[in-house]
């Protein structure tokens, strides 16, 4: 069945992509993935208005951290489970890699449990080529055993690469609020181990990396086969083992291209590749595709930033409503002002040291106009209406608070009020602050968060 055909047929194709998270306690991987699930995001909204309907089902491991995470960063239709990895020690060792493949069964399994067209397993730091899903939709057909990937790199000619993050200019001192995409892509540009799908003590495989997965018609038949002994923590032995299935047909990818976060041990420890390409030992056909894919790759990416750092800076700031209720047979609205409550509820780190609430607010004037050191605000609209401007010292935000609606703003935030419309404003704050605690010149506020 062809895209084509999905449109002039009326009929709702799915896919469903199952991806393992883990978090590492490494902000710049949380940042790539944070950048992948707006990459998921696009992809999903190009297709929705195709009648295409793709989903994903997270399994994660670090309970709150990780269920929170993807709660804070997936716009679209997911699902989450919690999977308990045990005491196992991360690495090429038994334990881990037998845990590793329990984990991608439940990821399946979870993915196949909603029935979609097709079901595909990609981890959290793959970033998959669009034009990989339009060459899956346009190849499905529900009478055949489909088995899809980003494979046969000599004929398909995909190109994949694998980003060292292990190098101290990425990570050393970087913090989610702090970090600059623009100056990690440029800096990963030059540490990319480009791979061309041959890899070391492999060559049995025609899997690439990335992604891959089954049609409807051959998860169903073979199920069974699949959870007890294809399914492995290794995509390129599922691929093997699915095509020793009766009547498997392997889809495979052309021009596609895909970029994987790797810390230096797995680049160079683990013989997953024997050297970082460069020029000099590329084959032409490699060398003319890296050329022309790193500058796509790239080009995609960066154009992301804007977004993702919006994201980001939708971290430094929750926005709430408190909710009135009407008392029957009284006049006006009641609304509780429960900080406990409010901070259980948007999972907020608040204690509060003072407050206080500002009056006469009718005027195109502006407030605040600084940034806090070492305190934290909770601010409530209890009339009229006002704008917001917050700034992380990279990318700024404009937040309107209306009547009965609260914003909580973290520390280090540039914050601007203005637009007032005859508002009152209560304010709470975390610990007290003076002149010395705050900063007021905001050519000052960039220059320290920088």
């Amino acid at each position: 069945m062809s895209l084509n055909e999905i449109l002039d047929n009326n009929f709702m194709f799915h896919i469903d992509i199952s991806s393992p998270i883990y978090l590492f306690d490494c902000p710049v991987k949380q940042a790539v993935i944070k950048k992948n699930l707006l990459h998921y995001s696009n992809i999903i909204n190009h297709f929705k208005k195709n009648k295409i309907k793709i989903t994903m089902s997270f399994v994660g491991s670090e309970q709150e951290k990780s269920k929170s995470f993807i709660e804070n960063n997936c716009d679209f239709d997911y699902t989450y489970d919690e999977f308990y990895q045990g005491d196992v020690t991360i690495g090429y060792n038994d334990l881990f890699l037998t845990m590793l493949t329990q984990k991608f069964r439940k990821c399946f399994e979870k993915s196949m449990k909603k029935n979609p067209n097709i079901s595909l397993l990609a981890g959290s730091n793959d970033y998959i080529s669009l034009n990989f899903f339009e060459q899956i939709i346009n190849s499905y057909n529900q009478n055949q055993y489909q088995l899809f990937g980003l494979s046969s790199f000599e004929n398909g000619q995909n190109v994949c690469g694998l980003i060292d993050f292990s190098e101290d200019n990425l990570v050393k001192g970087t913090d989610d609020l702090n970090i600059n995409f623009t100056d990690i892509d440029k800096t990963i540009l030059n540490q990319i181990y480009w791979h061309n799908g041959i890899l070391k003590d492999r060559t049995k495989y025609k899997y690439t990396a990335g992604i891959i997965g089954f049609n409807d018609s051959l998860y169903k038949r073979y199920y069974n086969d699949l959870m007890n002994g294809i399914i492995s923590f290794d995509e390129g032995e599922i691929e093997f083992r699915t095509l020793q299935l009766p009547d498997v047909v392997q889809i495979h990818s052309k021009t596609t291209f895909f970029m994987n976060m790797k810390s230096l041990y797995d680049i160079t420890k683990s013989n997953m590749v024997t050297h970082k390409f460069n020029n000099i030992n590329y084959d032409e056909l490699t060398q003319n595709f890296k050329n022309r894919f790193e500058q796509e790759f790239f080009k995609e990416i960066i154009e992301e930033d804007e977004e993702i750092c919006s994201m980001l800076l939708n971290t430094c700031y929750k926005k709430f409503s408190l909710n009135p209720i009407e008392t029957k047979g009284k006049p006006g609205k009641l609304a509780e002002i429960n900080i406990s409550k409010i901070c259980l509820e948007n999972n907020i780190q608040f204690h509060t040291s003072k407050y206080f609430y500002v009056t006469d607010l009718d005027s195109t004037e502006s407030r605040g106009n600084h940034s806090n050191n070492n305190a934290s605000e909770i601010l409530i609209c209890l009339q009229g209406s006002f704008d917001i401007k917050l700034h992380d010292g990279k990318s700024e935000v404009v937040v309107q608070l209306k009547e009965h609606e609260g914003i909580f703003i973290d520390k280090n935030i540039w914050i601007s009020y203005y637009n007032f419309k005859k508002c009152v404003i209560l304010a709470f704050v975390s610990i007290y602050t003076n002149d010395k605690e705050s900063c007021c010149d905001f050519d000052e506020f960039l220059n320290k968060i920088k």
